[in-house]
């Protein structure tokens, strides 16, 4: 069953049992009501009644005369009976019948008034005494017009009782359309979602705080997801780059060394070549492998962004005798450490120093370290050729090496590779760059 035929079911069913309810309770309380007001009226002509009968000596002949003239007005005598405390008919043109029992007599004597309801008939009885004795006076009044007046209630709360479940029942279906009409939105957007365009995110106009808070989500999880398998592509276009040329120049080292007898010396001077072909492909393998573990899972641990640098800087200094200069600007210290991953900051930050170094023929390069606005911030600063204006936009794609780079060694891959292992690590990237001075700005 659908969602919204389900709460719509749901929906008739508790309003149907609230309005059966209420339909009960309106019933019970008019026809208490209702007999309430039967009962006092009768016990008012029972008083006339005994007026009439019992004080005739007692009043004058106009008086009686004004007494019966009410009496007649709201009872007849036919259904007035006046007994003695034998239970006895001393008066009236009523006559006892089953109704009026020994029981319903008693309950008046004992309590001096009582009201019975019957099939037909409303009965009142009052004990009334009197200089000449005790009495009942017992009057009746017929049920019918009571009965009509219960019958054309029922009937009124049966139809608002029906109405109102067809109204409750149509209006909540139109309810559950409207509900889940944003639900069928994303249904109808995910449909024509494909391999080609599972990235457009879902959009929902019109809804309420939790469909909204679906759609955010899914949008997230489909940006973590195309993130992942612009990941898992950019590995797959640094293996088929990296492997093949280091690769190639083996297999081409090795295949000019087979085509003819070499000396000692030709093979003193290849072999060293080989091994730094080998060394290459050794390191491309290395963070390929490191790039690769993010494919899944990042396992981050608390990591100190300055031990990061200084490994880095150590390591520099001491291969590429390199001159790093590191200040800090932080007050503190304990905001240094964050949630990432050891090894791939050290590839991402030795790959930018490399550059800087690398750039500025050996120059100094200046790193450092701030707390901005509750934000860590690293700029490493070099004054080497720099980066045009036109390409720094394009610097951080795969391969890409500006023009002005030509004449150094270089992949173009650094950068590249620094920047995702950053975005990982929810850190951005900026580069500000003129002939004789580049700073790359990382902002965790």
């Amino acid at each position: 069953m659908k969602l919204k035929n389900r709460l719509a079911l749901y929906s008739v069913t508790i309003f149907s049992v609230i309005i059966l309810v209420i339909c009960n309770l309106i019933y019970w309380s008019y026809y208490k009501q209702i007999e309430a007001r039967e009962n006092n009226s009768l016990h008012s002509k029972n008083l006339l009644a005994a007026v009439y009968y019992l004080e005739k000596d007692e009043s004058s002949l106009q008086e009686h005369e004004y007494i019966k003239n009410q009496l007649l007005k709201n009872i007849s005598k036919k259904n007035v009976l006046i007994l003695n405390t034998s239970y006895q008919k001393y008066n009236g043109e009523m006559d006892r019948n089953e109704t009026i029992s020994n029981v319903f007599l008693n309950e008046v004597k004992k309590s001096e008034r009582a009201f019975l309801n019957a099939d037909q008939y409303f009965y009142s009885g009052l004990f009334y005494k009197d200089n000449e004795g005790d009495f009942l006076v017992i009057s009746r009044e017929s049920k019918s017009e009571f009965l009509a007046q219960m019958n054309t209630l029922l009937g009124i709360l049966v139809s608002v009782f029906f109405l109102t479940v067809v109204f409750i029942f149509f209006f909540s279906r139109y309810l559950g359309f409207l509900a889940y009409e944003p639900i069928n939105s994303i249904i109808s957007q995910l449909k024509n979602r494909s391999q080609h365009n599972f990235t457009e995110p879902i959009q929902v106009k019109k809804s309420y705080t939790e469909i909204e808070e679906l759609a955010k989500e899914y949008n997230y999880f489909v940006n973590e997801l195309n993130r992942s398998f612009q990941i898992q592509k950019n590995f797959i276009d640094y293996v088929s780059h990296e492997l093949r040329t280091p690769i190639a120049a083996l297999y081409g080292t090795l295949d000019v060394a087979a085509l003819q007898e070499r000396d000692a010396a030709y093979y003193k001077n290849a072999i060293p070549k080989l091994k730094n072909y080998t060394k290459d492909l050794e390191d491309t393998l290395n963070q390929m492998m490191l790039l690769s573990g993010t494919q899944n899972e990042l396992d981050f641990t608390k990591v100190r962004l300055d031990e990061v640098i200084f490994d880095c800087t150590e390591q520099l200094t001491i291969v590429n005798q390199a001159q790093i200069n590191i200040r800090f600007e932080v007050e503190n210290y304990d905001s240094l450490t964050i949630d990432g991953d050891f090894k791939l900051l050290k590839l991402a930050f030795k790959n930018i120093l490399e550059n800087g170094i690398k750039y500025s023929s050996n120059s100094p390069v200046d790193v450092l370290i701030a707390d901005v606005d509750n934000k860590i911030q690293v700029q490493i600063t070099d004054s080497g050729i720099g980066i045009p204006n036109t390409e720094i936009e394009k610097i951080t794609q795969n391969f890409y090496r500006a023009e002005n780079s030509q004449n150094f060694e270089g992949k173009g891959i650094g950068l590249s590779l620094a920047q995702i292992i950053f975005k990982l690590h929810h850190a951005t990237l900026s580069i500000n760059s003129k002939v004789g001075k580049t700073t790359v700005k990382i902002v965790f």
